[in-house]
């Protein structure tokens, strides 16, 4: 999970240096079946509420600002390299943004499985087929 974490650690920087603290820690933790992301500050003369409030609001905005299918695959692309995470890219809708290809692939998929079935062709489940002909 080391990536995740260093990829919140690069958005977060910015925002933690912008309200005032240092950055300490990121932690992205399972706990009771949950998983939590925290972001944990620092700053001379200790952090207030306030201060985790403005680091909180504002780095929620810029997560939200990604897409999910787009952080999933940015998060998970590459497991074991070190990554830059490119929030222009990630949040493109066009074919620079390789997440582009996996939903055109998937739209294309269910669209050609529609016009099977509306031509009365049925496609099998997929636990109903021998997968062992693939290899």
């Amino acid at each position: 999970m080391a990536r995740v974490t260093d990829t919140v650690a690069a958005l977060a920087l910015p925002v933690a240096e912008a309200a005032g603290c240092s950055l300490w820690d990121v932690e992205y933790v399972k706990e009771g079946g949950v998983w939590y992301l925290r972001v944990l500050l620092d700053k001379e003369g200790g952090v207030d509420i306030l201060d985790c409030e403005a680091v909180s609001r504002t780095l929620s905005d810029l997560l939200d600002e990604i897409p999910v299918d787009a952080a999933r695959w940015f998060f998970n692309a590459k497991p074991d390299t070190q990554m830059e995470f490119d929030l222009g890219l990630a949040v493109r809708e066009d074919s620079e943004n390789p997440i582009y290809y996996v939903e055109y692939a998937h739209a294309r998929i269910c669209s050609l499985l529609r016009a099977q079935e509306a031509e009365g062709v049925s496609v099998p489940a997929q636990r109903d087929v021998d997968m062992s002909l693939l290899s």
